[in-house]
C-alpha cells in the first residue's frame, strides 16, 4: 500500500497532515518527505513542518554521515528550497503536544524514538533501536558497523531502553512486524506481537 492509499484509507490526504517527525536521516526514513525525480525534488506533505532530532541539521553537512544517510541532504534542500518549516527538538522534548522524542544514539549519530501519551497508556515507537525481536532478548549483541554506526553505543541504547519500557507500553519498530508488548520471561525481555484484530492489553 503506497503512502497516499494509507492516509486515504484513514480519511485524510498528504495536504491535511501538518507535522511530520524524521527519527534519522537513513533513506527508508527520511526520503519519504520528499517526492519527485532527484533533480526535481518537492515536499511530500505541502502544509507540514517537518521535525528532526537536534542535531540534525548541523550532522547532515558534516562529513560523518553514513552511506544510507546521504540523501537527507538533498532532502532538506528541497525543503528549504520550498520554504517548508524545519525545526528541530531536543532529547525529551515535545515535537508535537503530546508527542517526546527521546534520543537513542548506535544506530545512527542522530537518532531519536517517540513517545506518545494519553492518560496512563503509552505508545513507544522505537525506530531502528531493534532491528529483530531477538534483540530485544538479547540486547548485548553487537552486529558490526554494517548496521549500527557505533555497535558498542547501540547495545548500551538498547539495554537502556528496555529497561525503561513497562510490560504495559504498546510498542513498535520499523524492522520488527506490527505492535507488540515487551514482556518480562525468565529475567529476560521478549517480544509479545499484539494480534491485527486487537490493541487491548492481553
Amino acid at each position: 500500500m503506497t503512502l497516499e492509499r494509507a492516509l486515504v484509507s484513514v480519511g485524510c490526504t498528504v495536504k491535511d497532515v501538518t507535522a511530520v517527525v524524521v527519527t534519522h536521516l537513513d533513506c527508508d526514513h527520511a526520503s519519504g518527505i520528499v517526492t519527485g525525480d532527484r533533480d526535481k525534488l518537492r515536499p511530500t506533505f505541502p502544509n507540514a513542518c517537518v521535525v528532526f532530532p537536534e542535531g540534525a541539521l548541523e550532522y547532515v553537512r558534516s562529513t560523518r554521515l553514513q552511506r544510507s544517510e546521504t540523501d537527507s541532504r538533498l532532502a532538506l534542500d528541497a525543503l528549504c528550497s520550498a520554504k517548508v518549516e524545519v525545526r528541530t527538538v531536543a532529547d525529551g522534548a515535545e515535537a508535537v503536544p503530546g508527542m517526546r522524542l527521546i534520543f537513542v544514539p548506535g544506530h545512527r549519530e542522530i537518532h531519536a524514538a517517540i513517545e506518545i501519551r494519553e492518560g496512563s497508556d503509552r505508545f513507544v515507537y522505537l525506530a531502528d533501536v531493534f532491528h529483530l525481536s531477538e534483540e530485544i532478548e538479547h540486547p548485548e549483541a553487537q552486529h558490526g558497523s554494517d548496521i549500527d554506526a557505533d555497535p558498542v553505543q547501540a547495545a548500551a541504547t538498547r539495554r537502556r531502553v528496555l529497561e525503561a519500557i513497562d510490560p504495559r507500553d504498546l510498542v513498535a519498530a520499523s524492522h520488527i512486524d506490527g505492535f507488540g508488548r515487551i514482556a518480562r520471561s525468565g529475567g529476560r525481555r521478549v517480544w509479545r506481537p499484539l494480534a491485527r484484530a486487537t490493541l487491548s492489553p492481553s
